[in-house]
């Protein structure tokens, strides 16, 4: 960072790339984004009072002089440490945890939170669910905020002197260079799946993404995923630079799980260091217990003892909308889970952990969200004709597309009998109706989510909502 910017944000009330909430003495950042060019509102921000400008000077004019206009090239890969300067790096003042990868980050970033609170020491979270310290939460448009929000975020946990922060890092805020200015601790793998080709349109530019996250070793240490493609090329790729620890279900590594057993709880024998400790968790499916190895794993990188890790991870409790098990008053005890399976992978994993510890017919409500990767419709659907006996294909977040066509989408390689029912609330009561005690419903898609997004607007709705209200009216 020049001198002279350091001298300027020192200079100014605060930061923002949106006009709006410009004000007296702030600084406004101007750049060409994606969707539309920040440029064309500096006339606003100078209205509400902006004091400097920084703009991106490609293609673009100044001819003003009624306050200070400073260019800077390559402005938005910038953002994210002009941020940082600006509140003095807070992340040099927490252990920060970023979590990356396709499916799995919400819940390794909950359960990494829940993990600190029990082992009495302060901490919070970014990511889908939002951010907060487990008892204050706000809402977040994204995974992962824009890069001046991440920062006044941490900024705001250094100043309560937090522990640890635990950050879901998303593919979008790696290519975006959202977090470029946040010195992380240690960086996390899940498992990299198809997602996002909406976005970054080739499986391999997605891949490649992720794998750009770890590809600067500042960090004290990577947890990685030694089961997964992408994971072991990065093991290959930076074991030589920084401290890797690993995990797995099958292949070598430095945490391995063994004699799994699912049922109310599930238990398993965790080997480390030619030790084998038994491990007791509330969470089934072979991509928990990936979950759960990762949340050990890097509870031990940051030298906890394995006897104190394993007790936190017997307390752990279900994150929101992840096979999350539907408790209600009702007389009629049903097995009803909703989940934000929202990809083949994630789809999959959810009906394959339903199937191994349960012996019941297994009815699926799902969709597609509209806007979004055409490709993995049919593929979701593939995924539901094997291994759901009920399917019923239902509207997510069409946004602008027609839902009827994003159904038909998902139903071109289902084979067995399937029904088709858009609107969602009917969807979900249909299946309730349909169910008996050998039966268990999984709702996929939505699964925390408070809102239906269908054109341009968002319409209150939560899954969990319609089971709980069906539940009592049928009492």
């Amino acid at each position: 960072m020049s001198v002279d910017l350091l001298d300027i944000l020192s200079n100014c009330n605060g930061i923002t790339n949106d006009s709006r909430k410009v004000k007296l003495g702030w600084l406004f950042l101007a750049y060409p984004g994606r969707y539309e060019d920040r440029r064309k509102y500096i006339p606003d921000a100078i209205k509400n009072g902006a004091k400097y400008i920084l703009y991106e000077p490609r293609n673009y004019s100044v001819d003003s002089k009624a306050i200070n206009f400073i260019p800077v090239k390559n402005l938005k890969e910038k953002i994210s440490n002009i941020a940082s300067d600006y509140y003095n790096h807070p992340s040099k003042k927490i252990e920060i945890i970023g979590v990356t990868g396709t499916n799995g980050k919400t819940t390794v970033t909950g359960w990494l939170d829940q993990s600190f609170r029990y082992l009495k020491k302060p901490s919070a979270w970014i990511g889908t669910l939002g951010f907060g310290d487990g008892e204050n939460i706000k809402i977040s448009n994204n995974t992962t905020p824009d890069a001046i929000l991440i920062q006044e975020i941490l900024s705001d946990y250094a100043s309560k002197k937090y522990s640890f922060v635990t950050m879901e890092v998303s593919s979008h805020a790696i290519e975006q260079k959202r977090v470029e200015g946040v010195n992380f601790s240690a960086k996390l793998l899940t498992n990299v799946s198809r997602d996002h080709l909406d976005y970054h349109v080739t499986l391999k530019d997605y891949q490649d993404i992720k794998k750009s996250f770890f590809q600067s070793n500042k960090a004290k240490f990577f947890v990685i995923n030694a089961d997964d493609k992408i994971g072991q090329k990065v093991i290959r790729d930076q074991k030589k630079f920084i401290k890797i620890i690993t995990y797995a279900l099958k292949n070598n590594a430095d945490l391995v799980a063994t004699n799994i057993v699912y049922g109310n709880k599930t238990s398993f024998d965790l080997l480390f260091q030619e030790q084998k400790y038994e491990v007791t968790c509330n969470f089934f499916g072979k991509h928990n217990i990936q979950n759960v190895l990762l949340v050990i794993a890097t509870l031990i990188g940051y030298h906890f003892k394995v006897d104190q890790i394993i007790e936190c991870i017997r307390l752990l409790k279900s994150v929101p909308g992840r096979l999350e098990r539907i408790d209600s008053n009702s007389k009629n005890k049903l097995n009803i889970f909703i989940d934000y399976a929202h990809t083949p992978h994630a789809l999959e994993n959810a009906l394959l952990a339903i199937k191994e510890t349960y012996s019941k017919k297994i009815i699926l409500v799902f969709g597609c969200g509209g806007d979004r990767d055409h490709g993995k419709r049919a593929e979701m659907g593939s995924v539901a004709n094997k291994l759901a006996d009920e399917i019923i294909i239902t509207s997510d977040n069409p946004r602008s597309e027609n839902p009827k066509k994003i159904m038909m989408d998902i139903a071109t390689d289902i084979r067995k009998p399937f029904k088709m029912i858009e609107d969602r609330g009917q969807a979900i009561r249909m299946a309730i109706h349909n169910m008996n005690e050998e039966s268990i419903l999984l709702i996929a898609g939505k699964g925390h989510e408070q809102y239906q997004e269908i054109d341009g607007k968002k319409i209150p709705f939560s899954d969990r909502d319609i089971v709980l209200k069906t539940l009592k009216n049928n009492d």
